[in-house]
């Protein structure tokens, strides 16, 4: 269905395999009436149900769409409206009223700016973070976060399982969290590709994890600080589930500011799974022992 500079209401509208997908709400060139569609019922199979190249909008030949359920959001990098009712694969940012869309969660976290919200839609998602800088040095990881002030959260908790492809030299960090004031809520973090070692590591300050999973197996989340710099003093991780053996590893100067109470530090509410014979399941590591624990820790309080 094409709707062309024309108001068109439809009821019981299904529609199924078509390539250039369900409806097509646009004006043609030279058209300057608005194009209008609302959708009160019916079944739109389509991959792309509602969309709007945006070729010939303008002030007069405005595109409207009215279709309760439907999420409407703009493809990053395009002119691309599109309205679905769907939505899996995507991970959005809404500023001023618009919803960007993308197709990938990294994607996302290069695109967001200190205090921007990513939603992800359910889906699984396989991510890589090329040539990533960390210590002046660069690598791949699966996820990475460098602006601080985000927080990267599943539409519906649960539904958003991501395997990462992280090949850094220090130890495979699936996702390395950078930067301060990171918020992860309601993500399956699965297996790295070639393997595991750190599923989450994190080096800023004042993380948060929550209504998590970690499902690699001896997987971690392991919060260290490597640098001089006293900055890993604050960190959050509440209501998780650390499955298949999977632990949380305190290391290397996290807390270890004599001005940074233990209560700054908080491990709550978290379920854990699986039989380890080799791991605590809540490790704190200071300096000796190994080559890499190099600065003390400070405590932290667990319920």
């Amino acid at each position: 269905l094409t709707v062309n500079g024309s108001t068109v209401i439809a009821t019981n509208l299904s529609t199924e395999g078509n390539s250039w997908g369900g409806v097509n709400v646009d004006p043609g060139s030279g058209v300057v009436s608005p194009s209008v569609f609302t959708l009160n019922s019916g079944t739109l199979a389509e991959n792309t149900q509602i969309w709007s190249d945006g070729a010939n909008v303008n002030a007069s030949s405005t595109v409207t769409v009215n279709a309760v359920g439907y999420t409407q959001y703009k493809k990053a990098g395009t002119n691309v409206i599109v309205w679905s009712n769907s939505t899996t694969n995507l991970a959005t940012i809404t500023k001023a009223g618009i919803t960007t869309g993308y197709t990938t969660i990294q994607a996302a976290i290069d695109a967001a700016e200190a205090g921007d919200t990513i939603m992800v839609y359910p889906g699984t998602y396989n991510e890589t973070a090329t040539d990533r800088s960390v210590n002046g040095a660069s690598y791949q990881f699966g996820l990475f976060f460098g602006t601080s002030t985000v927080t990267l959260q599943a539409v519906t908790s649960g539904t958003v399982i991501i395997t990462t492809n992280a090949t850094n030299s220090f130890g495979n960090s699936g996702t390395f969290v950078a930067a301060d004031n990171i918020t992860i809520s309601g993500i399956t973090f699965a297996e790295n590709i070639p393997g595991t070692n750190k599923t989450i590591e994190v080096i800023g300050d004042n993380f948060t994890l929550t209504n998590s999973k970690i499902s690699e197996t001896n997987g971690s989340v392991y919060v260290n600080d490597f640098t001089t710099a006293e900055k890993v003093n604050k960190f959050t991780i509440t209501n998780n589930v650390f499955d298949n053996a999977s632990t949380i590893s305190i290391a290397s100067g996290s807390g270890s500011s004599a001005a940074s109470p233990a209560t700054d530090r908080v491990i709550t509410g978290n379920t854990f799974k699986g039989v380890s014979t080799v791991y605590a399941r809540v490790s704190f590591s200071g300096a000796g022992g190994q080559p890499w624990y190099t600065l003390p820790v400070g405590g932290a309080v667990i319920t």
